[in-house]
């Protein structure tokens, strides 16, 4: 007798985060948080994670521009039987740019030296 899996694995996103780019550049550098729940019925799963058009695993640490903000994050749970689940998290990368007056010239404002996560519901 054979037992087939149909069962779909389930998974929960992290919150949405809101994030400051690195020190005077125009990106975030984010470690990928894990989902904050996984369960699948035979406890043999994987997470990855889809952000625009390539795959990350969680941990990766990645760059996300601020021209691109808000950046999707599709996590997906997929078992050794290929039953699937995804959701969606948000990051948004913010900035803040100072225009010298006389030069022209445009650079980060010191506000940028700390990258900050602030995560919001």
């Amino acid at each position: 007798m054979t037992v087939e899996d149909k069962e779909d694995p389930s998974i929960t996103c992290p919150w949405n985060q809101t994030l400051f780019t690195d020190l005077s550049k125009n990106y975030a550098t984010v470690t990928l948080l894990p989902p904050t729940a996984v369960s699948d019925n035979s406890q043999d799963f994987n997470v990855s994670i889809v952000i625009d058009t390539w795959t990350e695993m969680v941990g990766d640490s990645i760059r996300l521009n601020l021209s691109d903000t808000p950046h999707r994050l599709q996590y997906i749970v997929r078992d050794s039987s290929g039953n699937n689940d995804t959701c969606d998290t948000f990051i948004s990368v913010k900035g803040e740019f100072i225009q010298d007056k006389v030069t022209g010239s445009v650079s980060f404002s010191k506000r940028n030296m700390f990258n900050l996560n602030c995560f919001e519901k």
